[in-house]
């Protein structure tokens, strides 16, 4: 499997007109236009000011003067809006550079210090992905689907990726960010560990050496 950076993958119409006339939304240079990255933006600012009760489609729609159903053109209801919003601010924290060559632990350290950049985004993400109300139909969200997909390449081993991404969100999910970013230095970029081959100390082996002599000695006589 060929390895491949993580991109953004832009999801929906490019661009929809605002039904209510208005001021010029973000800097299109296209007054009256209203784009997804637009509402992404005022969502998460929606959201990092009222928290995720207060961040409602009207709310939004309201912030960016357009009206509710230009919003719906784009995402179905508050939680493909949300979603995409916490998926967005993760994908574009862990979009790997083009001019290094790729390895496990720096896409990891990315993923570590994304989720520590967007603690509540990344909580929100997780407990939209479980249902919500029921954890127990976890789903996995689709910028993790991608990131594992990214890491199974890197490692040649799919089982791995997940063993290795299910430790580092433990440890993320419980703040333990120090931590995470020590175990995703210590990674090995291969797929399993390989054969500990233990070294006897030297001391042991010149302990070795003189009860070999004693024992010839013996035989001798």
């Amino acid at each position: 499997m060929a390895s491949r950076s993580l991109r953004t993958t832009v999801i929906g119409n490019p661009a929809a007109a605002v039904d209510a006339p208005g001021a010029p939304i973000g800097n299109t240079g296209a007054p009256g236009f209203l784009s997804r990255e637009h509402i992404l933006e005022a969502t998460a600012g929606c959201f990092a000011e009222h928290g995720y009760d207060g961040t409602t489609v009207r709310a939004i729609a309201g912030r960016l003067g357009c009206s509710v159903g230009s919003i719906y053109r784009y995402f179905a209801d508050k939680r493909a809006l949300l979603t995409a919003m916490a998926s967005a601010a993760l994908v574009d924290a862990m979009t790997e550079p083009t001019t290094a060559a790729p390895t496990w632990a720096a896409s990891a350290r990315n993923y570590v210090q994304a989720a520590q950049a967007h603690p509540e985004a990344y909580r929100v993400l997780f407990w939209l992905a479980g249902g919500a109300e029921d954890a127990k139909a976890m789903r996995t969200p689709q910028v993790v689907a991608d990131l594992l997909e990214h890491w199974a390449a890197l490692l040649g081993d799919e089982a791995e990726a997940r063993r290795r991404w299910t430790r580092l969100h433990g440890l993320v999910a419980l703040g333990a960010f120090e931590e995470a970013m020590k175990e995703a230095g210590a990674g090995r970029e291969a797929g399993k560990p390989p054969n500990v081959v233990r070294e006897t100390p030297a001391e042991a082996v010149e302990v070795e050496d003189e009860d070999d002599e004693e024992v010839e000695d013996v035989t001798l006589l």
